[in-house]
């Protein structure tokens, strides 16, 4: 039983970790869907996001300002699909395939730049990643495999709630 317990904590973990970026990316398609807009380019954001934030990782070994230049890519990426949706009354569908398109080959096009040739960033250091808040705190175990995640994940839930009082108890989100 015991077994089963440890490959259900470590299935909820992994879970967790590989879901936080979807999350993101999610309320921002959210926002997106609300307002009118037809934005399948996410995964395209999704990509120039993990492409910058690797980057600026490498660069700088801080994992906060490389989550903020994440951000910042995709939002990026996400004013051009604005742009052309809205200021060009572009086809927001070919627009989003274009991001799609456009994302994946300027992430690899600009990792052989920076780094000699290579199409992926260098590792990490593990030191360099993003701080585990709860590691250690909770009794080893089922509690502490599941929820000694990464500070992103907590982040995650926490603008989830926010995007969902914005949406629907606002102002400003019942008039998206």
């Amino acid at each position: 039983m015991d077994s089963v317990m440890t490959s259900l904590a470590i299935l909820l973990s992994t879970t967790l970790m590989y879901s936080t970026p979807l999350i993101f990316t999610s309320l921002g398609g959210v926002f997106s869907e609300n307002s009118g807009v037809v934005n399948i380019g996410l995964e395209g954001m999704m990509t120039i996001g993990a492409f910058v934030g690797a980057t600026v990782a490498v660069f700088t070994g801080n994992p906060w300002m490389a989550f903020i230049g994440a951000g910042v890519a995709g939002g990026l990426f996400a004013l051009l699909h604005a742009i052309a949706s809205i200021s060009f009354n572009a086809n927001q569908v070919i627009s989003g395939i274009a991001i799609n398109f456009l994302a994946p080959g300027i992430a690899i096009f600009m990792s052989k730049m920076l780094f000699d040739g290579s199409t992926m960033t260098p590792s990490i250091p593990l030191d360099q990643k993003m701080p585990r808040y709860l590691n250690g705190l909770l009794p080893s175990g089922f509690l502490d495999t599941v929820f000694n995640t990464y500070a992103t994940t907590y982040l995650a839930f926490i603008f989830v709630a926010i995007a969902w009082f914005v949406l629907y108890k606002t102002r400003f989100g019942l008039r998206i």
